[in-house]
């Protein structure tokens, strides 16, 4: 997040603490439309999802919950919403610490 920052001016600054709180308050419902999407066995929707999580971690530096979610898209890509949806299981951590950290960030800390 701090390299996002660019030379940190405050216009910079702010432009990544509306991305991160973007993040944040999104994130909730990118995931409880992936778990219903599972849960269906739509893997397109559920790609989509995924997608959309793996590309904003990824835009925020956190790589791993980018890679958990790659993961999940590939899964639904080739079809497989049982072994996405196994995959999904090791999201919960990895989200929870980006959004930690982020969180973090967001306030200063």
């Amino acid at each position: 997040l701090e390299e996002l920052s660019g030379d940190r001016s405050p216009e910079e600054v702010e432009l990544v603490h509306r991305i991160a709180r973007s993040f944040l308050d999104r994130a909730p419902g990118i995931v409880d439309g992936l778990d219903a999407a599972l849960a269906a066995q739509d893997c397109e929707l559920g790609q989509r999802f995924a997608h959309s999580l793996k590309g904003a971690a990824a835009n925020l530096g956190a790589d791993q919950l980018a890679r958990v979610c790659q993961q999940i898209e590939s899964l639904t890509e080739q079809g497989h919403a049982e072994q996405a949806r196994a995959a999904r299981e090791g999201l919960e951590d990895v989200l929870d610490e980006a959004c930690s950290q982020i969180g973090r960030y967001v306030s200063g800390g």
